[in-house]
């Protein structure tokens, strides 16, 4: 059983992570 959530977070999450990564760039 696949947990959906997880399924979710998957790629939504690393593509907020990159997001994040590129405005502290853009910060920084």
């Amino acid at each position: 059983m696949v947990n959906p959530l997880a399924a979710v977070l998957g790629p939504v999450g690393g593509l907020a992570a990159c997001a994040c990564c590129l405005l502290l760039a853009a910060i920084w």
